[in-house]
């Protein structure tokens, strides 16, 4: 009988090799299923990567269908905003009575820097002897590291200003998107949805689904965003749901300004300059509770080193910069919001008036 404080006896070399085929079978396994589960949402696409076409998309992009509007304009814009959906309730026909000049709303969702590049592009092709002005909301979490959005490549109007090795590396990146349980997820209910049709492209239409509309000046004048409210969904829902979110990006996802979408809002402005515009750069409002709850996390770091590198760039190449992360700077409501981000219509339209006026004539030519 053994000694039961000895431990046993040392695992011979059978003991061992069962080890190794118990590891390699496990290892195989993750593999397998690793591999059934990209298999699944490569060919369901949930988010429009690959371009299957088999299935819709589960997000819809925008970017089609701001393109479509852009010309569809008979008049050309002598003021385009950009920004990401934080900017999509700045009215253009607002700042057209504020300023008496025409303009576009050309913001997009979850936008870069190379979302600007590529509208600012666009927009001049279009209209090359349009205005000059720019109102551009930016977001201080623009500079984290993203590939471009599959919007972006899936919209010839804009694919045509990124070079081809841009668009392959674009895809390969957003590729691995699809090894993820939540892409998994995703693929699974655009699959299993009684509204799937053959195509991931945006119409070109005022309404894009069964909630967004837009007007023909780029407003989203209504979203599921008025939708929740209409029925009822309380602000501190909201500001909750993003405060789940933002909490992900700054404690693993943020830690610092990424080279890429620096290049790309770095070439955006010298293009603009070299058109004859001084663009007026605001850093958009975040709701204060969620900015109570991240700004230790890492939203004020990263706000101090976005500030730093705009003024760095404005010496190099100019432009106005407005820092409306505080609601009190513009005079906004805490309570005009519709999340964490969001803003309602009157918060938008306080923070356009305070930018036309604290710009001066940059944004009016008078």
């Amino acid at each position: 009988m053994s000694d039961p404080d000895d431990g046993g006896s040392a695992p011979g070399p059978r003991d061992a090799r069962g080890q190794r085929r118990f590891i390699a079978g496990v290892l195989t396994g993750a593999l397998a299923l690793l591999g059934c589960v990209g298999a699944f949402t490569a060919v369901i696409d949930p988010y429009g990567f690959l371009g299957s076409a088999v299935f819709p998309t589960a997000i819809l992009s925008d970017r089609a269908t701001k393109a479509c509007l852009a010309e569809r304009l008979s008049v050309p814009p002598q003021l385009v905003v950009y920004g990401s959906s934080r900017a999509m309730k700045v009215d253009p026909a607002y700042i057209s009575r504020l300023t008496g000049l025409t303009s576009f709303n050309a913001a997009v969702s979850s936008a870069s820097p190379a979302d600007a590049w590529a509208f600012a592009n666009f927009l001049h092709d279009r209209f090359p002897s349009a205005g000059k002005r720019v109102l551009w909301l930016l977001d201080v979490e623009s500079f984290r590291a993203r590939p471009l959005d599959p919007g972006l490549l899936e919209t010839p109007a804009l694919a045509r200003y990124f070079s081809a090795s841009a668009r392959v590396n674009a895809n390969l990146d957003s590729t691995w998107t699809l090894l993820s349980w939540k892409a998994a997820q995703d693929a699974y209910r655009v699959a299993t949805s009684h509204n799937a049709s053959a195509t991931t492209r945006v119409p070109c239409t005022y309404r894009t689904n069964g909630v967004t509309e837009y007007t023909p000046n780029g407003l989203r004048q209504w979203d599921f965003h008025d939708l929740a409210q209409a029925r009822g969904t309380r602000l501190s829902t909201g500001i909750d749901q993003s405060i789940a979110e933002y909490r992900t990006i700054y404690t693993s996802g943020y830690a610092g300004l990424a080279p890429t979408p620096q290049r790309w809002f770095q070439r955006t402005l010298a293009a603009l300059r070299s058109w004859g515009a001084r663009p007026v750069i605001v850093l958009t409002p975040v709701q204060p509770k969620l900015l109570r709850v991240i700004g230790p996390l890492g939203w004020r770091r990263r706000h101090r080193e976005v500030v730093r590198y705009l003024n760095s760039v404005a010496k190099r190449t100019p432009f106005t910069l407005l820092d409306a992360s505080s609601v009190a700077s513009f005079g906004g409501s805490r309570r005009g919001f519709y999340d964490g981000v969001h803003m309602t219509t009157p918060n938008a339209r306080r923070l356009v008036a305070w930018a036309v006026r604290r710009s001066s004539s940059t944004l009016t030519g008078r």
